[in-house]
């Protein structure tokens, strides 16, 4: 099964997850805390905290050291795992904090920085960012996706790539996230080769990021460590086999599946006969199955559905497939609330896994995309 690599989520959020999810993971979970720094200075008695000191205190927290295979802030408010050997912390300072391998450079700003980041809440606002930012303008979003919850964390991560040689970043890795006004964590990596290994591994790294202080609330690096170690499970009663056995896929639980259609295959809630996850199969070259290499490719030939959120776009692509995963938000809660496609072409048939989702409850729909991420070709 898929490993699934926990982000920063507070422990309610992550319990429910496992809760609800698809409904069919494994029924015990290490679970990791969702926070922001802790509070940075306390008041003495009858004196509040100065707007100074609290800023030295945040910009304190990032001078951390590299303890194994992560780099730990100094007052263990946040970690995270480095993507391999060779990369050591540059320079740290002004809560702003570099490591570096090479000319390869993973930036960490904390609260405590002068400048802070802005968090993008669709693939549209991050797209207009990169083209109107002059270092950046000849750029390709080729993954973004809104990492926003219910528990109140505003965050999204996205990769850009260059396709000019004379550009010296070939890819950038964003992860930013945002709790509380002013207290925003961004993540910034630049990658100068066209590694996919490298960007993988520093994609991972990235994932790992998280932040172990949450007003009282103290998680330890060795309980965030259990979790990402966490294999998530499927039950098996829940697994999909095709009939010719060419892919298969774990439904959510409690969800029936309809076959009455010779040319689609159909999961349909039992709560809500309104939400529906299909899966139909094509030919190789049946142009209703698309996939995009960017997201400016998919908005061109998308610009009637412009009204539309996409927060969710992913180039899967491998020299086996290729593949676009793909969910946008409708603005009309009336109606089928987020659409989701996971396309698959393969030289000899394409594949197309699609949610419709009328529930506006963020949770729910993270777990039935999860079901969607467990589809496999055989």
């Amino acid at each position: 099964m898929k490993k699934q690599i926990l982000w920063t989520m507070t422990a309610a959020c992550l319990a429910a997850a496992v809760a609800t999810g698809c409904g069919n993971k494994a029924a015990s979970t290490t679970t990791v805390a969702e926070t922001t720094v802790a509070e940075t200075a306390a008041e003495t008695a009858g004196e509040e905290t100065t707007a100074e000191t609290q800023a030295a205190d945040l910009s304190a927290a990032a001078e951390g050291a590299i303890e194994g295979k992560k780099y730990v802030a100094g007052d263990q408010s946040f970690q995270m795992n480095l993507p391999g050997e060779g990369w050591s912390v540059e320079n740290q300072g002004d809560g702003i904090v570099t490591l570096a391998n090479g000319s390869d450079k993973i930036t960490i700003t904390t609260p405590g920085a002068p400048v802070q980041a802005e968090v993008y809440d669709d693939a549209e606002a991050f797209s207009e960012y990169i083209q109107g930012t002059e270092a950046l303008a000849g750029y390709d979003v080729i993954d973004y996706k809104n990492e926003s919850n219910a528990d109140g964390l505003s965050a999204y991560s996205a990769v850009i790539r260059s396709d000019n040689d004379q550009n010296e970043m070939k890819y950038g890795v964003y992860y930013t996230s945002t709790l509380e006004e002013n207290k925003t964590y961004d993540v910034f990596a630049k990658l100068t080769t066209y590694d996919e290994g490298m960007l993988q591994d520093v994609r991972t790294a990235l994932q790992s990021f998280a932040l172990l202080k949450f007003g009282d609330m103290v998680i330890t690096p060795e309980e965030v460590d259990a979790a990402m170690a966490q294999e998530t499970t499927y039950l098996d009663d829940n697994k999909y086999t095709s009939k010719d056995g060419s892919f298969s896929i774990y439904r959510p639980t409690g969800w029936n599946v309809d076959e009455s259609d010779e040319n689609m295959i159909a999961f349909i809630s039992d709560t809500n006969p309104d939400d529906v996850i299909l899966i139909a199969v094509g030919a190789a070259d049946d142009q209703g199955f698309e996939t995009f290499g960017t997201y400016t490719d998919y908005a061109a030939a998308h610009e009637e559905s412009a009204e539309k959120q996409v927060v969710t776009f992913e180039n899967r692509t491998t020299e086996a497939v290729e593949s676009t995963k793909l969910m946008v938000k409708n603005p009309d809660v009336e109606t089928v609330r987020y659409e989701s496609s996971y396309t698959v072409k393969t030289p000899d048939r394409s594949y197309c896994v699609q949610g419709n989702y009328t529930t506006d409850n963020k949770l729910l729909v993270t777990g039935y995309e999860d079901s969607i991420d467990t589809f496999t070709l055989n």
